[in-house]
């Protein structure tokens, strides 16, 4: 069976979770009927745990868990120690294409490198062989 371009791609997205409560909304956007200039009050530096996850037409890849923001540094380590490894497993001879959106933690050069060196020219995102 070919496979087709879903099925050889694999999506990424990480989100902060805050002991406060609050959500980080930047990618998100809600429409309400409530009033649009209402006060949200938010705690700054509040403990918060960053989650990554990656999804494909195998299921659920992750999740992936940084005691703080994903840096680069962490997120290559992520990357090297427990993505890769459960990836290849998962797919073994198959052509992947590793799709990333363009945070800084993905911008980094050191995890530009890492995956030009495992993915070729198949990954997606800001820097990447495809755009």
């Amino acid at each position: 069976m070919k496979m087709t371009l879903a099925d050889k791609t694999i999506w990424s997205d990480e989100a902060t979770f805050n002991l406060s409560g609050t959500v980080n909304r930047h990618d998100t956007i809600y429409w309400a009927s409530e009033n649009p200039h209402q006060l949200l009050v938010k705690h700054m530096k509040s403990p918060s745990i960053s989650v990554l996850a990656r999804i494909s037409s195998k299921g659920l890849l992750g999740p992936y868990f940084f005691p703080a923001t994903v840096t680069g540094k962490s997120f290559l380590k992520i990357m090297q120690e427990e993505m890769t490894p459960s990836l290849k497993t998962l797919y073994e001879d198959t052509e992947v294409i590793f799709q990333l959106d363009a945070a800084p933690g993905h911008w980094e050069k050191d995890v530009r490198e890492f995956l030009n060196l495992n993915f070729s020219d198949k990954w997606i995102g800001r820097g990447g062989p495809i755009p």
